[in-house]
C-alpha cells in the first residue's frame, strides 16, 4: 500500500511499549512501526509516514521520550505547521515537556493508561477512541465516517488557501479539547473589540477589517474599546461576538459569559508566545526592592490588565505591601502611560509589559527606546526590580455559542492574515497560534489566590 494511503500512525517506543500498542490498535488501527520491512531504513521509514499521516498518535512514556527525541520534535513541526494532527497518548506517568502544554492528552482524564486496573483498562482504550473519531468526523469532508473508514485528505493550509477563500483547518478544535457547545448558532457577521491599547498607537480598524471581510465573506465590525473593562463588558452583554484581549481580560470574560479562546498573539519583536510582567523605577529613585515601595507613588495600568496590574499587586501581596501602602496608586490606562510616568520620573515606579520594555533576550523596544530619549536617558537609567513568570501571549477569544465549523473559519481567516506583512506591523504582532482554556490557568490562579488575600479590586474567576 503507497505512503498516502496511511492516514493514522503511531510514534512509541517500538521495544518497550509494543504491547500497548497492540491492544490500542485493536480500537484505533493505524500504521506502525512493526509494519517496516527488513532492509528497510527504520528511522526514515517511520518519518515518511508520519509526514503522510493525517493524525499522529504519541504513545507517551519515560521511553519514549528517551528513544523517540528526533521523532515527536518532527511531530510538533508538523502540527505547528498544520501538516497534520498530533494527539499525545499517556502510557506511562511522565512529567511533559513544556513543549506539550498547548496539546489535549488522552485518556482526557490524564490518568495513563498503565494506571487503570486491568478489568477498566477497555474504558481507557475506548475514550481514545471515541475522542479520535471526533476528530476525524471534523477533519472529514463526510462527517458520518468512522474510524475505521478511509479519511478524507487533511490537506495543509496553503493547498486550502488555493481552493477557497476560507481555509477550514480540519479537526483543530478536537486536538485543543475545546468544550462543546450544546446551543450552537451559524455566524452571520463578525463583531470584534479590541481590549484599549493591545494594538499600537495610531493603529486604524480599517485595513484588518477590509482584510477579514475579504477572507471571510461576511460583514465585520471593529472597534477600540475605551478601556480593558468596557471592551470585557461588551463584549460579556453580546454587542460583540469576538474578544481581541490580554490574558486577565480574557480570564475574566471566560468566567461572566463562557467565551472560548480560539487563538493567540505572537510578539513582533520575537516572535514569542510567552511575555513578561515588570515593576520599573528611574535609577535615582534608589527603589531596589519591591518592599521599598512603600509609601512610594506607583503607576498601573488598568484593573483588568495582566502584566500591568494583577502580576505586580501579586508581587506585592507576597512581599507584605497592599494597594494602601502605595502613596498613591494610578491607573495610567495604557502601558505607554505607564512607562512615560516611569521613565520621566513623575511616577516612583510603576507596571509595564515586557512588549514595551524590552525581551528576554534584551531587545529593546522601539515605544522603550523613543521614551528613553525624549528624557536623554538611556537603558542603564532604568531599573526592573520584578520581573513575573512567562505570561501566555494575548488571546483572542468568542462567544460560547458559536459552531465549530466557524470557528474554524475564524482559525483559518486570522492565519491567512500572515501573509499580510504590513497588517501583522501595524497590529503589533507576527502572526497567529492555536490556544486552549488551559493555558491562562495561571493567570486565573494568580487572581483567586489574590482574591484569597484581601485584594479589594480584583474580579472574581
Amino acid at each position: 500500500m503507497d505512503a498516502k494511503d496511511y492516514k493514522l500512525v503511531y510514534v512509541y517506543d517500538h521495544q518497550k511499549d509494543e504491547i500497548w500498542r497492540e491492544e490500542l490498535s485493536k480500537h484505533i488501527p493505524g500504521w506502525h512501526e512493526g509494519e517496516v520491512q527488513p532492509g528497510t531504513d527504520r528511522l526514515e521509514e517511520v518519518k515518511k509516514h508520519m509526514e503522510s499521516a493525517d493524525i499522529i498518535l504519541l504513545l507517551l512514556s519515560a521511553d519514549f521520550f528517551e528513544t523517540c527525541d528526533g521523532l515527536w520534535r518532527l511531530a510538533l513541526e508538523l502540527h505547528e505547521t498544520r501538516k497534520t494532527h498530533i494527539v499525545p497518548i499517556l502510557l506511562r506517568s511522565y512529567f511533559l515537556p513544556k513543549e506539550f502544554a498547548g496539546l489535549q492528552a488522552l485518556p482526557r482524564n490524564r490518568k495513563p493508561i498503565t494506571m487503570w486496573d486491568r478489568d477498566h483498562r477497555d474504558e481507557a482504550y475506548k475514550d481514545i477512541a471515541r475522542e479520535i473519531n471526533k476528530i476525524i468526523t471534523q477533519a472529514s469532508k463526510k462527517p458520518t465516517e468512522v474510524l475505521s473508514s478511509q479519511l478524507s485528505t487533511v490537506v495543509s493550509r496553503r493547498e486550502w488557501i488555493t481552493r477557497s477563500a476560507i481555509a477550514i483547518a480540519g479537526g483543530t478544535l478536537g486536538v485543543y479539547g475545546t468544550l462543546l457547545w450544546t446551543k450552537p448558532k451559524r455566524l452571520e457577521s463578525v463583531k470584534m473589540i479590541i481590549v484599549h491599547k493591545s494594538v499600537p498607537s495610531g493603529f486604524t480598524v480599517a485595513p484588518l477589517q477590509t482584510a477579514l471581510q475579504e477572507v471571510l465573506g461576511l460583514p465585520v465590525t471593529l472597534e477600540v474599546g475605551k478601556s480593558y473593562s468596557d471592551a470585557v463588558e461588551r463584549f460579556a452583554s453580546r454587542e460583540f461576538n469576538v474578544l481581541w484581549g490580554t490574558d486577565y481580560a480574557y480570564v475574566i470574560a471566560r468566567k461572566k459569559c463562557g467565551a472560548r479562546v480560539i487563538l493567540r498573539r505572537k510578539n513582533q519583536t520575537t516572535e514569542s508566545l510567552t511575555y513578561y510582567s515588570h515593576i520599573l523605577t528611574r535609577r535615582s529613585k534608589h527603589i531596589t526592592h519591591i518592599e521599598d515601595l512603600r509609601g512610594k507613588s506607583f503607576t498601573f495600568v488598568d484593573l483588568y490588565s495582566t502584566s500591568g496590574y494583577l502580576y505586580p499587586l501579586y508581587a506585592m501581596y507576597k512581599k507584605g505591601l497592599t494597594e494602601r501602602d502605595l502613596n498613591p496608586p494610578e491607573l495610567a490606562g495604557d502601558h505607554e502611560a505607564s512607562l512615560q510616568a516611569i521613565i520621566s520620573g513623575s511616577r516612583d515606579a510603576g507596571a509595564v509589559s515586557s512588549e514595551f520594555y524590552k525581551s528576554k533576550d534584551e531587545t529593546l523596544s522601539e515605544t522603550y527606546k523613543e521614551t528613553l530619549a525624549q528624557y536623554n536617558l538611556t537603558d542603564s537609567d532604568i531599573v526592573s526590580i520584578y520581573r513575573s513568570s512567562a505570561l501566555s501571549s494575548s488571546p483572542i477569544a468568542v462567544q460560547a455559542d458559536g459552531s465549530d465549523d466557524d470557528i474554524r473559519k475564524l482559525q483559518s481567516a486570522f492565519f491567512l492574515l500572515e501573509d499580510n506583512a504590513a497588517l501583522l506591523g501595524a497590529l503589533g504582532i507576527s502572526g497567529f497560534s492555536h490556544a486552549t482554556d488551559v493555558m491562562y490557568n495561571p493567570v486565573r490562579d494568580t487572581a483567586r489566590e489574590l482574591k484569597q488575600m484581601g485584594a479589594e479590586r480584583i474580579e472574581d474567576v
